[in-house]
């Protein structure tokens, strides 16, 4: 059986995943400008995740918005659009491709093959 097309997953095969300790950062740096308690505003965030992946939640700024309003808080879109900002910065450095990966996409493609991209992300991914 010859194959028509690979199919991949975006992080840990794509791209590496993200850095716990950098994610974590910028929650913090995130919550700071809302003015939100951080544990607080990361729960929210993280238990958001399924939301964020199926389409429910269409947007960083909405996310935010709706975290901030479980946790009691409705900062201004000044303060939620730099807060959103803080995270699509952190997603574009978390995108970064190894050579090695994009010469094995091409060589794909070169022989032939549809590549495929099945992942579970946020917003702001398909935005970068």
């Amino acid at each position: 059986m010859k194959f028509k097309a690979v199919i991949f997953d975006l992080f840990g095969t794509l791209v590496d995943n993200f850095s716990k300790k950098e994610h974590d950062k910028v929650h913090a740096l995130m919550a700071e400008t809302l003015s939100a308690p951080y544990e607080a505003f990361r729960h929210a965030f993280g238990s958001s995740f399924s939301d964020r992946c199926i389409g429910k939640l269409r947007s960083t700024e909405e996310t935010i918005a709706v975290c901030c309003a479980q946790i009691g808080l409705s900062p201004d879109d000044c303060k939620i659009n730099t807060a959103a900002q803080y995270r699509y910065d952190f997603t574009m450095r978390t995108l970064k491709s190894k050579v090695e990966v994009l010469l094995t996409l091409q060589n794909l493609k070169n022989d032939g093959y549809k590549i495929g991209l099945i992942t579970n992300c946020g917003p702001e991914v398909p935005l970068l």
